[in-house]
């Protein structure tokens, strides 16, 4: 009850922020993604297809600020009025369900909206359940003037362009099936998206290389367990032995904990459970939870020092080996018990490197 006496003023909100940057979004083309992974690596590459085309393309995303994917009702609507003022014909935003049931992307017209997936145990501390989870970002999807499902696209219509792309792993060719399909639906030819997604790279804490010899050191975003059942198979195959760092974020959905852990088990030959983001909770409550998903997997640590944990990963490597640091990502500041402290994740792993040799 209250969430929704909060949304009403949200809604309210939204109108004025619509009507004092005098409704921005109706002359762009907006392009919005959506989905429980994927969002990030699609809506970069749909800006890098659009600005390959030769338009001019804004982006807003989870690599616009530090834990916000969407940012509230006015800084989307200066956003987009400032990004028509700089001369940009597109924009392509990321966009989470808790913008979508706060009301935070009202008065875009989306001219295409894109549905990556939808999975279980993701954002269920705000929706409850995952029925609701769903019809919001079905919703708003409804609401688009043409749709991308992720989902239901087939690799043998994507064939040429899926022989272009450099990334790795099953996940990402779903992402560059969903961009591609996005481009055609604004008019872009094959040939176009497919020079495009040749040169595409993915952004920063996306299966990152921080480090590629003696071991690899990869840094990524990952923090769900469909996430981590995407991810982790892929990474496997890149060395001899994998390491692994990983936590979860304070104040969210507590039933994934054990669930991510139980999947890493599968995978990893070594785990640091370690913190990301623990916000106000208890971060030995946060490790416990995690703990109880290894089972009788017994290749692992608790270190609740991130910084720590790290160091010991780094330090346990061998050449030929993969360090896997998962959760935190592109992100330059993790959030300990309610204070913002500086972070730069591959950053660290060179200073830990360069101390070590």
């Amino acid at each position: 009850m209250l969430q929704k006496l909060k949304n009403i003023f949200h809604l309210f909100e939204a109108v004025a922020a619509t009507v004092y940057y005098r409704s921005p979004a109706k002359k762009l083309t907006v392009v919005g993604v959506t989905g429980t992974d994927g969002k990030t690596t699609t809506t970069t590459l749909i800006h890098h297809i659009l600005t390959a085309a030769g338009f001019k393309t804004a982006i807003l995303s989870t690599l616009s600020s530090t834990h916000t994917t969407t940012p509230g009702r006015f800084a989307v609507q200066r956003f987009l009025r400032r990004s028509l003022e700089n001369g940009c014909t597109h924009a392509v935003l990321e966009v989470t369900s808790i913008a979508i049931d706060q009301h935070r992307v009202w008065g875009v017209d989306f001219a295409v909206g894109v549905l990556t997936n939808i999975a279980d145990h993701e954002h269920l501390d705000y929706h409850r359940t995952f029925e609701k989870y769903r019809k919001t970002k079905l919703k708003w999807l409804a609401s688009c003037r043409q749709k991308v499902f992720g989902s239901d696209l087939e690799k043998k219509n994507f064939t040429k362009i899926l022989a272009a792309s450099k990334l790795p792993g099953e996940f990402n060719q779903r992402n560059v099936m969903a961009a591609a399909a996005a481009a055609r639906l604004l008019g872009l030819e094959d040939k176009t998206i497919t020079e495009a997604v040749k040169s595409f790279t993915l952004p920063a804490g996306r299966l990152e290389v921080a480090v590629g010899k003696p071991f690899k050191v990869i840094v990524d975003f990952a923090h769900t367990p469909q996430a981590f059942e995407k991810l982790l198979p892929v990474v496997k195959k890149m060395g001899k032995h994998l390491i692994h760092v990983f936590g979860a974020t304070g104040n969210r959905d507590k039933s994934k904990r054990p669930i991510m852990a139980q999947i890493a088990t599968k995978y990893d030959d070594y785990i640091f459970l370690t913190c990301e983001d623990t916000y106000r909770e208890n971060p030995t409550q946060i490790l416990a939870q995690l703990q109880s998903g290894l089972g009788e997997f017994i290749n692992y640590q608790v270190v609740p020092d991130r910084r720590e944990a790290i160091r010991r990963a780094l330090s346990m490597a061998r050449q030929g080996d993969v360090v896997l640091l998962t959760g935190v990502g592109h992100q330059n500041s993790i959030n300990l018990s309610g204070r913002e402290v500086p972070w730069n994740e591959v950053k660290i792993v060179k200073e830990l490197m360069a101390n070590a040799s």
